[in-house]
């Protein structure tokens, strides 16, 4: 899990945490774990099954059990991976970055440069690119994927905080609040990042006792947060809104009206709610830490695969679920054949009896050894040669079965929308422009994926400008890594 370390609550940060006690805040934490797990359950499951498709496990349920009836084997061919490897790996040729560019408010060139600088450093420094490629393999795999904001110090003896941009490897981790609907999730209203702890671990970090098996039951939260061995912790992350008059002077700027005196009514004012953002380490029985995060957005971005709605549910999936039918038919076909040309009958001889007589311990391993010639008699009944003997051949449908391999392999492209040339595999005499040409088509059906990885970077951008600006309010230098990869020094809120 990672490390989470945020500055001191400051005293007005105290008044707005006061309200709520350790009890409150716990008690809706795992009502809105409960609500959001039981919202996304399905799609979860769909995700596993994919996850495990994808890991090599494509036995279908039917034949895990039997009942003691004969099950042909079912070889795993795995089809799937190229078409990912190309997805993830055109994007490693091609990354993203973030870039700044002024809006308005005053916004200016020069500190839209400082800015990206800047944020071109913590990419650098927090090595983004995993979380980054991490992110939209598991989107374009399953259906989606996250990464994650963290704030830390910048050494141990420093109070200057930096942001680091991190990977989030396990999917499953994240439970995100199920009316987000923005593709990064920047609408969410709170979110969880959940690890296991073993108890030793846990009690060494926290001064807690986990509770023992016998008392999940009265805590009403189960297995969901404890194991024999485990304990679930969960960053919890939600937000609040604070109600706070505004008033724009006739300069343009705008101001909250506490504090102020001498106000001309004429000036128009205004309530709004301004998001605070508060982050909550618990496990199922306690709240461990709480601070307040500096952002006015939940630190963790979304990246989703293809989104569908389903009955006013939503559902995201990737290219393992739309392949999945057409992949579990080449393994059949496959298997199929590998098992009629293991299972067929060495042909048999027709022979007469009288034939063979004396060469019987030749004939006897006709089928087994190799041998130049075998010896027969030529018989003759009635004045009639009798033919020599023959093999009885029957042959497996193995032509039909191979037709059936490519018409399935066939398939799982068309399910894709990749076709040859998109992985790489050579099509005849081309020339690079024709080959290029194939290579656009199959990008052209895939984009869709580094696309919403683009959306979420750009949210990725918004939180970070959200959050320079608060942690840096003050006179500061900033480090700067320029597009050529030079570094330099900024001063900021200074002359």
């Amino acid at each position: 899990m990672a490390e989470t370390t945020l500055a001191p609550v400051t005293r007005e940060g105290r008044a707005l945490l006061s309200p709520r006690s350790n009890e409150d805040i716990l008690e809706d934490a795992l009502a809105k774990f409960r609500l959001a797990s039981d919202a996304e359950n399905e799609e979860r499951l769909n995700h596993a099954h994919a996850m495990k498709f994808r890991a090599g496990e494509h036995t279908p349920p039917v034949n895990q059990s039997t009942g003691g009836a004969y099950a042909p084997p079912l070889l795993t061919v795995d089809k799937q991976r190229q078409y990912m490897n190309a997805i993830v790996n055109n994007y490693r040729r091609n990354p993203l970055s973030i870039r700044i560019r002024p809006k308005s408010g005053g916004a200016t060139k020069q500190v839209a440069e400082v800015l990206e600088g800047h944020i071109r450093s913590i990419e650098q420094e927090s090595e983004a690119s995993i979380a980054y490629t991490n992110g939209l393999d598991s989107a374009a795999s399953i259906g989606v994927g996250y990464f994650r904001l963290c704030a830390d110090y910048a050494d141990p003896w420093s109070f200057e905080q930096t942001i680091k941009i991190e990977p989030l490897f396990n999917r499953f981790a994240v439970v995100m609040d199920p009316q987000a609907m923005h593709p990064a999730a920047l609408d969410a209203e709170y979110c969880f990042v959940t690890s296991m702890m073993s108890r030793a671990s846990f009690m060494a970090q926290y001064d807690l006792q986990p509770p023992s098996v016998g008392e999940w039951t009265s805590l009403g939260n189960d297995r969901e947060w404890y194991t024999r061995d485990e304990v679930q912790v969960a960053d919890f992350y939600y937000k609040t809104y604070e109600r706070t008059e505004l008033v724009r002077l006739p300069n343009g700027t705008v101001l909250p009206t506490e504090g102020l005196e001498d106000l001309d009514p004429t000036w128009p004012t205004r309530v709004s709610r301004i998001p605070q953002v508060w982050w909550v380490q618990l496990c199922g029985q306690a709240v461990l830490e709480k601070q307040r995060w500096p952002g006015q957005y939940i630190p963790i971005i979304r990246i989703e695969g293809d989104r569908l709605v389903v009955d006013g549910k939503i559902q995201r999936r990737g290219i393992i679920q739309a392949s999945m039918t057409p992949a579990l038919t080449f393994d059949y076909y496959f298997s199929s054949q590998t098992e009629s040309i293991a299972l067929a009958p060495k042909a048999p001889w027709l022979v007469y009896a009288e034939q063979i007589a004396g060469y019987e311990h030749y004939w006897n391993r006709a089928n087994d050894a190799y041998q130049p010639y075998l010896l027969h008699k030529a018989v003759s009944v009635n004045g009639q040669l009798l033919p020599p003997p023959q093999r009885a051949t029957v042959e497996p449908a193995i032509v039909a079965i191979s037709q059936a391999l490519t018409t399935a392999d066939e398939a799982i492209r068309a399910s894709l929308g990749m076709y040859a040339p998109a992985v790489g595999q050579p099509q005849g005499e081309q020339s690079g422009v024709a080959i290029r040409a194939d290579q656009y088509q199959g990008d052209q059906a895939t984009f869709n994926y580094p696309d919403n990885l683009a959306w979420s970077i750009r949210a990725c951008g918004i939180q970070l400008v959200d959050l320079l600006t608060k942690l840096h309010a003050g006179p500061t230098t900033l480090r700067q890594v320029a597009t050529d990869g030079t570094v330099s020094m900024a001063k900021v809120n200074q002359p």
